[in-house]
């Protein structure tokens, strides 16, 4: 949910979506926290000012156990990607990231049957 590229907001808006940007960490669990209905899929930059994605990852799940978050970073070792996924990423993407990729990542995690389970 922070502030994506231009490119890939637009793209998932023509693709259909709503998308919801926030500039940072805090902004992004506020806005998470007043959406209604909850979106299907949260993207999330781990390198986000105020609140890093690794915390606020964290926190959207201790809210939200059902929230689905595909991880959206240029900065991140396998280590650090194993502990995501163990805090509950449904995935993460690698920036650059190819347009194709990203929205297959989406529609793959979007028509999982286990997209929603805590």
């Amino acid at each position: 949910m922070r502030k994506l590229g231009g490119a890939i907001a637009a793209g998932q808006r023509r693709s259909g979506y709503r998308v919801v940007e926030a500039v940072n960490g805090r902004e992004a669990l506020q806005r998470y926290e007043q959406l209604q209905p909850k979106p299907d899929l949260v993207l999330l930059d781990l390198n986000m000012p105020v609140l890093q994605g690794d915390d606020a990852l964290v926190q959207l799940r201790e809210a939200d156990p059902t929230a689905v978050v595909l991880i959206v970073t240029g900065h991140a070792d396998q280590q650090r990607v194993h502990r995501l996924l163990a805090a509950g990423a449904a995935g993460c993407l690698h920036k650059p990231v190819n347009l194709c990729e990203l929205y297959a990542a989406v529609e793959a995690l979007l028509l999982s049957d286990a997209a929603r389970q805590p």
